[in-house]
């Protein structure tokens, strides 16, 4: 069983943490990536795979293929249908299920598992916060989104009054922008579940503790960020190039649900190494044990 101790870690260090956390709690942490996670994907893959198939890709192609220009169309409208579908199909999968019980249910895994929790029914408490959760992930999209568009418009009314070189300047600048936004969110679970601040009262709380930190969130991000996408891709490609097509979703499938935690258990434990640093919370947890015993 995983034994975590409360005290500062290095960049590296919280990287051998995830990885041994991982490790030892292997079948808890993949239930909800694999089991849950992985099935949702799947199903959502080969939906999309399925739509693929039903059409040559264009209206054109139809037209080309022989038939009338009414059994074309009809045919290219059902497959735009299909594929609008399992669009829409994935997007609800990964709002309701993905995102408050998989990315949430991790994250409460790992806080139970470093603070010594002897209750291991992890799903159970996780669907126990299923509504605080999703309100979580909610607020955090909403966010996402008016930035999105506080962006757009300042992107579109620089490009107006500026040359390419100002363009550039800017797209490096609302690259990290973007990376900041995305560093700041991973703190959502990990604050709403431990410090019991869900909906949109995480907010100021990550900021907080993301300022007190920049460098080093920011480090761990593009580092497990780079990990994932690398691993990720290179299992696609060699998936893609020697398995059949449902084969190589299952393979995709597969990999990215054995990826997954890794970025969540990371941040997670930046969290509480953010608080260990600049709040002695290792002190906090140790009084609260000795008041306990």
């Amino acid at each position: 069983m995983y034994n975590f101790t409360m005290q500062p870690m290095r960049i590296i260090g919280i990287l051998d943490q995830t990885f041994k956390l991982y490790r030892d709690n292997f079948k808890a942490i993949i239930s909800f990536s694999l089991l849950i996670g992985g099935t949702v994907q799947l199903v959502v893959s080969l939906l999309q795979l399925g739509a693929g198939a039903a059409s040559t890709g264009t209206l054109f192609g139809e037209l080309m293929s022989g038939r009338s220009f009414l059994e074309g169309l009809e045919n290219y409208s059902d497959a735009v249908q299909s594929s609008s579908l399992s669009s829409i199909v994935s997007l609800i999968t990964q709002v309701f299920i993905v995102y408050p019980i998989v990315y949430g249910g991790i994250t409460l895994t790992v806080l139970l598992l470093t603070h010594g929790s002897t209750d291991h029914r992890f799903l159970a408490q996780t669907m126990s916060r299923y509504g605080k959760l999703l309100g979580t992930f909610f607020a955090a999209l909403i966010i996402c989104v008016l930035l999105a568009l506080v962006y757009t418009v300042s992107l579109s009314l620089f490009v107006l009054s500026s040359g390419l070189f100002a363009l550039a300047v800017f797209m490096v600048i609302l690259a990290v922008a973007v990376l900041l936004i995305l560093a700041i969110c991973f703190f959502a679970y990990p604050v709403a579940i431990r410090e019991s601040r869900y909906g949109f009262s995480w907010i100021g709380r990550a900021l907080k503790l993301f300022g007190r930190r920049k460098a080093k969130t920011i480090g761990l991000l593009l580092l497990v960020g780079l990990l994932v996408t690398v691993l990720n891709f290179i299992f696609g490609v060699v998936f893609a190039l020697f398995l059949p097509p449902v084969a190589s979703i299952i393979g995709i499938v597969l990999v990215s649900a054995l990826l997954t935690p890794i970025p969540i258990i990371a941040m997670t434990l930046l969290y509480l190494d953010i608080r260990i640093t600049t709040e002695g919370y290792d002190l906090e947890i140790r009084a609260a044990s000795l008041k306990n015993e």
